[in-house]
């Protein structure tokens, strides 16, 4: 399973392929942390959220959002992955 510290990859790419436990929180998508994308892995829980224009892609290799919360304006994108 996945622990998030502190993630800075302004401008580069996050390709998520293991398990992020996101329950009771919320993950919020901005340029300070990369674009995301799932890519085969799988995200549990709590709620996606984004600023600046973030999106979160889905891929063409698969992957799972179990019991995910979309936040009112955020963009989940799978046409530009």
């Amino acid at each position: 399973m996945l622990v998030l510290g502190n993630i800075s990859a302004a401008g580069g790419m996050v390709g998520l392929v293991g398990t992020l436990n996101n329950t009771g929180a919320t993950l919020t998508l901005s340029p300070s942390l990369g674009f995301w994308t799932v890519r085969g892995g799988t995200i549990i829980g709590g709620t996606i959220a984004s600023t600046g224009g973030s999106y979160l892609g889905l891929s063409n290799v698969g992957g799972t959002l179990s019991g995910v919360t979309i936040a009112a304006g955020t963009t989940v994108d799978a046409t530009n992955c």
